[in-house]
């Protein structure tokens, strides 16, 4: 796996140009080449899917969802044992048109979950929230999975969204854009063009095989008898 830093660094060993110009342009160059493959790919229909836990409290209606939730998928309850089962979606307008006020109700094992209003941070980034009814009577494990969006590399310190084994290739697409900019004939822009569309079509091929429906998180029904 490479960090922007780390394929910045690739950039400059074979560009041999460790100018702030030339950085800024890697650096520009190496988050367009991530977006060109996430647009690709979302094209095809495809997403990651994740799997996150929520770990619920007694009395605690509301919980954050995980930063990069794009969909949830299935919420089901995995600790206690006793308890496991999957839990149903309900639309928050229909449980409120026959039950107004919640917190009114006697809390209890949470058979539903529903969308509740996300909060805005200072940097107006956005975060999920769901809510469990009836309202949890004691601690509990909920594993959740969903489709997670393909985020950038905004920091140095990121790693692209996709698989670390073709992570270079975004060095090969800055590269390349780099030799085209400088014209220069010694970099030889058509040797890391090839370079660049011959990994962009093995990371296209490797996540195309793969299926973009969600593999059900293992529920009650599924587990092996004791």
């Amino acid at each position: 796996m490479k960090t922007r830093s780390q394929l910045k660094a690739i950039c400059v060993r074979k560009t041999k140009d460790n100018s702030a110009t030339a950085q800024s342009g890697f650096d520009e160059d190496l988050v367009i080449g991530e977006q060109i493959i996430s647009a690709i790919l979302k094209s095809k229909g495809f997403q990651l899917i994740k799997t996150s836990t929520i770990s619920l409290t007694d009395g605690t209606e509301t919980y954050d969802l995980d930063s990069d939730v794009d969909e949830v998928e299935q919420v089901l309850i995995t600790s206690p044992t006793d308890d496991e089962k999957v839990l149903e979606r309900i639309d928050k307008e229909d449980l409120r048109s026959f039950n107004p006020v919640t917190t009114n109700d006697s809390e209890s094992t949470p058979s539903y979950w529903y969308f509740s209003e996300p909060t805005i941070g200072t940097d107006n980034t956005e975060t999920k929230r769901i809510s469990f009814y009836p309202i949890p009577d004691s601690s509990y494990t909920v594993t959740y999975s969903y489709k997670s969006t393909l985020t950038g590399m905004d920091a140095d310190d990121d790693y692209p969204f996709f698989d670390g084994k073709y992570h270079h290739i975004l060095a090969d697409y800055a590269i390349w854009q780099y030799s085209e900019r400088e014209a220069d004939p010694t970099m030889n822009p058509n040797y890391w063009e090839n370079k660049w569309e011959k990994g962009l079509a093995l990371v296209i091929e490797t996540y195309y095989d793969q299926s973009k429906y969600l593999e059900p998180i293992k529920g009650p029904d599924q587990y092996e008898p004791d």
